[in-house]
């Protein structure tokens, strides 16, 4: 069974529509939130770093 998307935000950018839900967030307490912002946030870490590091081999 597929859920219904919540959209909390609808909007364009040039002709491609852009369509944001909060399904996933909604029933979460700010702790709950925070943690996965947290984790967002080491892999976007590891990410960069990554980048960074391969940039500074060539």
């Amino acid at each position: 069974m597929v859920e219904t998307p919540h959209i909390v935000k609808d909007f364009f950018i040039g002709s491609t529509r852009i369509k944001i839900a909060d399904n996933c967030y909604r029933d979460k307490t700010a702790e709950d939130v925070e943690k996965i912002l947290h984790r967002i946030e080491q892999i976007a870490q590891v990410h960069f770093y990554g980048v960074a590091e391969a940039k500074s081999h060539t």
